[in-house]
Parts: structure tokens; sequence; C-alpha cells
């Protein structure tokens, strides 16, 4: 006797309870403090829409995340709570979406159930869920894909279902945006049904479609994207007064001048908070190296402590960390 489906509303009752428990396991984390990469996330989009590019470049992000945080961001508020929701959204809508999805696909609400609470309560779940970076969209983008291969797996040809060979590609694409990255994971969801296709079928490609000419044009920019991320590394930093930003112009430098700093050309940005990384960048790497203590942790410390180096300790005594000396110590 055939399995009878789940009715969609008690499917639907399934994927918002999973929802609810995803959401209410991450939102007592929400509260803590920014750690240093969130602060970085944080400062990208702390101002108008136009710096939103620049920064996110400059920590060798994709701004695509970041143009939708800031939009967030102007609508919600930046606390705490209200920056890292946009990630416990994202996150527990992936839950969801795995708990409908699989539902439908097994025909089983346990099987759905079981497998949106393994993703709500998974170690590296609850901590990207509530991070304030790109990897919780990644994984709502990466939850959609899933489920998008596992419809066109009994299929045996992308004609017979387009729309949902066509979604397939435009998630893998939101989340290479997102994090180039992910395309070595995702990119192989489409190239594995591509290869069943052909075993099944070998004519199969031989009439190509605009969603098969999308695929290779979104293969081919998500490529370039990480290429140009990884190969941005070493860079000298200019300010444009008209900006009031750094513009960015990639200078090859050999390890010899490297170490004497001859290359570095530095105009110092009328931004306090760029303007202290330029300013005290070389004392944390140096530090770095005698003490390894990461220097983006001096310098975000450096940051916050010193008021962005306009506090009184640090402008009248050099201390940039607010240390604190008793007459017993």
């Amino acid at each position: 006797m055939d399995r009878q489906p789940p009715r969609s509303f008690f499917t639907l009752l399934i994927s918002l309870t999973v929802f609810m428990i995803a959401v209410l396991l991450r939102l007592p984390s929400c509260y803590e403090s920014l750690w240093l990469d969130e602060l970085h996330s944080a400062w990208i989009v702390a101002d108008g829409v136009g710096n939103v590019y620049q920064r996110s470049v400059l920590g060798h992000q994709s701004p695509c995340y970041y143009l939708q945080l800031w939009a967030w961001k102007q609508v919600l508020g930046d606390s705490e709570l209200m920056l890292r929701l946009n990630s416990v959204l994202s996150l527990a809508i992936g839950c969801s979406v795995i708990t409908y999805g699989i539902t439908k696909w097994t025909s089983s609400s346990l099987a759905g159930l079981v497998s949106g609470l393994i993703l709500a309560v998974e170690k590296n779940s609850l901590f990207f869920g509530t991070e304030l970076r790109p990897f919780a969209l990644v994984i709502l983008f990466s939850s959609l894909a899933i489920i998008l291969f596992l419809q066109l797996l009994s299929s045996d040809s992308r004609h017979q279902r387009p729309r949902t060979w066509g979604w397939l590609i435009v998630t893998v694409l939101l989340s290479t945006i997102c994090q180039p990255t992910s395309l070595g994971v995702l990119g192989w969801l489409p190239l594995g049904l591509c290869t069943i296709w052909l075993i099944r079928n070998p004519s199969e490609f031989r009439r190509i479609t605009w969603v098969d000419t999308a695929l290779i044009v979104v293969s081919a920019l998500a490529m370039l994207m990480f290429l140009t991320s990884c190969g941005s590394k070493k860079q000298v930093y200019y300010v444009d007064a008209a900006m009031n930003e750094q513009t960015i112009t990639a200078k090859g430098k050999s390890k010899k001048q490297d170490q004497k700093k001859k290359n570095e050309e530095v105009v110092y940005s009328s931004d306090p908070t760029t303007r202290y990384i330029q300013q005290y960048a070389a004392i944390a790497q140096e530090e770095m190296r005698r003490y390894k203590i990461p220097a983006s942790i001096t310098l975000a410390q450096g940051l916050l402590e010193s008021q962005l180096g306009q506090g009184v300790l640090a402008q009248k005594s050099n201390n940039h960390f607010g240390i604190k000396c008793k007459l017993d110590w």
C-alpha cells in the first residue's frame, strides 16, 4: 500500500514549528557584544550605502550580502539583536525549507521533522545562525538548492522540469554571490544532475537552452569573482578626498621592499576608524610577529578602548587599551 503524503497544512505546521525552535535557540546569543569579524561587518554598513562596496572589498568580502544588511539596518536599527536577527531568520527559514522539502520528497512527516531539527541544533549551524556574516544566508540558499536537487533527481531530463532546473541555478548563483567559495560545494549539484541525465540519455545536451547558457555564464562569473578576491591580498590604500574613502590600488612589492616599507604610500583618511588602522597597522603587525597575537585583535581592542584613538588616555598617556594603574599595581 502506497504511503499517503502528509497534508499541506500539516506540513506547513511542522515547518513553522521547526522555524520557531531554530529562532528560540539562537535568540539568547543575539544580545552578546559583537566579536571581531562581526565588528567588521557592522563597520561596513555603518554609514551610507556608497561606502558598502569599498569597505567590503577592503576586507576581501563580497558586497552583495552587505548591501542587503545595510538595507536591513535602515529598517530595524543597528543594535546587536537587530543586526544578528538577519542571520537568525535566514537560518531558521533554511531549517523550515529542509523540513518542508524532505517531508514532500519522502512523504514522511517524521523524516522532514528530524531533518529540520538536525539543521536547527547542529553545532556549526548554531554558531553561524547568530553570526553577523554571510554564512546564514548561504545556508538558506544551500537548503533551497538541496531540495530542488532532490526534486530533479526523479526527472529523466531537465526539460521535464525547466522551472525547477532554473531555480536551482538561481539559488547556486545567489549563494555564490554571497560567498564565492560556496560554489565549490553547491556547484556539484547541477553537475551531478547533468551527469545523471547524460547517462540516461546521451543526447540530453544536443539542444542548448537559455538556462544552460545562464549556467555557463554564472559559473564563469563566480570563478572570476573567486579569483579576483584571492588575487587582491597585496594592496596599497590611497584616499580619494572627494569620496572620503580609500581607493584600492594593487601594488606588488618584493620581500625586501616590503620589509623596509619603502613602497607603502598612505594618505591618512578623515574617517577616524580608517585613520586609526592606517596609523597603527604596522605596529600591530610587528607585535603579531613577536608575540603571536593577531594584529586584527590588537587593532580592534585598541579601537574600542581608545575611542578610535580620541580618548583622553590615548592622547595624553599613549594608553590605547584602557589599562588602569593603581598604587598597589
